[in-house]
């Protein structure tokens, strides 16, 4: 969903998309796979559990962790900075 056909399956509405300054970008449909980024960000521990599955995945290029929903997740709500949320972050 994050790269358009014949290697993904983005819409290719293109002309009127931020990205390709409202088809200003020349070349943008031809081009944008290569330039593409994906960022992911995993919030519970189900994801942690997953990471290298996650990270295997083609086309992910890096993750974020997001310690606060992470922390509510593992019943820390609002403490973030918990020695067992650092602990997994780490």
């Amino acid at each position: 969903a994050t790269r358009y056909p014949p290697a993904g399956i983005r819409g290719v509405g293109s002309a009127l998309a931020r990205a390709s300054e409202f088809n200003r970008t020349a070349d943008y449909l031809h081009t944008a796979n290569q330039q593409m980024c994906v960022l992911i960000q995993i919030e519970t521990p189900a994801g942690v559990a997953a990471l290298d599955d996650i990270l295997a995945v083609d086309g992910v290029d890096g993750v974020f962790i997001g310690p606060s929903d992470l922390s509510a997740a593992m019943g820390h709500i609002g403490n973030p900075a918990h020695p067992d949320v650092q602990a997994v972050i780490e």
